[in-house]
C-alpha cells in the first residue's frame, strides 16, 4: 500500500518523506473538517496538503490537484501563485465578516487587536495575490475539436 502512495520500490522511507507525508495528512484532515466548520479555512490547508504531497508522494499530489472543483484552484495557486477574482472576493468577505465578529466582541483590547492584525495581514495577502487567468491552453482545451 505505501509503495503505491509513495510512488517507489521497496525502499526504506526516510524521516523527512514521513514527516511531509504525515503532515500533508494533517493539513488534508483539517481542511475536511474545515469544510464544516466556517472557523477553518479548508482551501488554505488543502494548498499546504498539496504542498507536502508534492515533496514526498505524487500521487497524493495528484489526487488533490484532480480533485473536482476545487483542485484547480489549489493547483493555479501553487504552480503559478494565483486567486481567481471570485476566490478573492470570497477570502475578503469572509475575512471582513471575521473582522466584524471580531470588533463586535466583548474581548479584551490586546486579544481584539492581534485578531484584527492577523485577519489584516491575510487579507493583505490575498489581494495582493496575481489573479487567474485563461491561458491560450486552457481556451483551446475548451473549443470543440475540428475533427468532432
Amino acid at each position: 500500500m505505501f509503495t503505491q502512495i509513495f510512488n517507489r520500490a521497496e525502499t526504506p522511507i526516510s524521516f523527512k518523506t514521513a514527516a511531509y507525508f504525515i503532515c500533508g495528512q494533517t493539513f488534508f484532515l483539517l481542511g475536511l473538517i474545515g469544510a464544516f466548520l466556517p472557523v477553518l479555512p479548508t482551501t488554505g490547508f488543502w494548498i499546504l496538503a498539496a504542498i507536502c504531497f508534492a515533496k514526498c508522494s505524487p500521487v497524493m499530489y495528484r489526487r488533490i490537484v484532480g480533485w473536482p472543483g476545487i483542485g484547480p484552484v489549489i493547483e493555479a495557486f501553487i504552480t503559478r501563485g494565483t486567486i481567481s477574482r471570485k476566490g478573492k472576493i470570497a477570502a475578503l468577505t469572509g475575512m471582513a465578516a471575521a473582522a466584524a465578529i471580531v470588533l463586535l466582541s466583548p474581548l479584551a483590547i490586546w486579544p481584539m487587536a492581534f485578531a484584527l492584525a492577523g485577519i489584516s495581514i491575510g487579507a493583505g495577502y490575498v489581494a495582493t495575490r496575481p489573479e487567474s487567468r485563461r491561458t491560450l491552453a486552457d481556451v483551446a482545451a475548451l473549443a470543440p475539436s475540428a475533427s468532432a
